[in-house]
C-alpha cells in the first residue's frame, strides 16, 4: 500500500496513522516502520475504531461565548 511505501521511505521508527471512514463507524489505521538485526523492514499495523460521540453517561454542558470571561 502507498502509506507502507511512505513508511518504508521514512525508515527505522517511523509511524504513520490514516483516519477513514466505512459507513457509520471511523477507524484509525497505525503503521509502524520496524528494522531487526537483519536489516528487513516489517510493518506492524493496528486499526483502532474511533468513538466519535459522547458516550451516554456523559452530560453535555453548552457554554455561550458571552459567558466565558475574555482573557485578553
Amino acid at each position: 500500500s502507498q502509506l507502507e511505501l511512505d513508511c518504508m521511505a521514512l525508515g527505522k521508527g517511523c509511524v504513520l496513522s490514516k483516519i477513514f471512514s466505512c459507513g457509520k463507524s471511523n477507524f484509525q489505521i497505525r503503521i509502524e516502520c520496524i528494522s531487526l538485526l537483519d536489516d528487513d523492514f516489517y510493518f506492524f499495523w493496528q486499526m483502532n475504531l474511533l468513538i466519535t460521540v459522547p458516550l451516554s453517561s456523559r452530560k453535555m454542558k453548552f457554554i455561550k461565548s458571552k459567558d466565558i470571561p475574555d482573557f485578553d
